[in-house]
């Protein structure tokens, strides 16, 4: 998917250069939302796929999120790039998935989350 050509017309741009920084890359969340749906409208719905479990893995790590919280922080950073609701859900089923079949976390997450898995995503 291109996301610059879907870009194009939400976000203003300027002829003029200037440095890079953190408050360049900040966008309306708005902006973020308009985006998204623009690429899901595009392909028909069909933009959920499995990016957002294997993004999320890192979130299920952070000592900063409150286990009581992970699920709505998972959701909420899928919809960053993912319109429809199946992506942040994905996660959800990835990880189950793997721990009923595992006999421990560590070999839960080498069959959720291998290279070869992540590619084929």
């Amino acid at each position: 998917m291109n996301t610059c050509k879907l870009c194009e017309g939400a976000i203003k741009r300027t002829d003029a250069q200037s440095s890079i920084t953190r408050e360049n890359f900040r966008f309306q969340q708005s902006t973020i939302d308009e985006i998204v749906k623009l690429a899901h409208n595009k392909y028909d719905g069909h933009t959920a796929r499995c990016s957002p479990a294997q993004h999320s893995y890192s979130l299920a790590f952070c000592q900063y999120i409150n286990d009581d919280d992970l699920f709505n922080c998972t959701m909420l950073e899928a919809k960053l790039t993912h319109y429809s609701p199946i992506a942040g859900q994905t996660v959800l089923n990835v990880v189950l998935h793997y721990v009923s079949i595992s006999d421990n976390t560590a070999q839960a997450n080498a069959k959720a989350f291998s290279e070869e898995k992540v590619l084929i995503c």
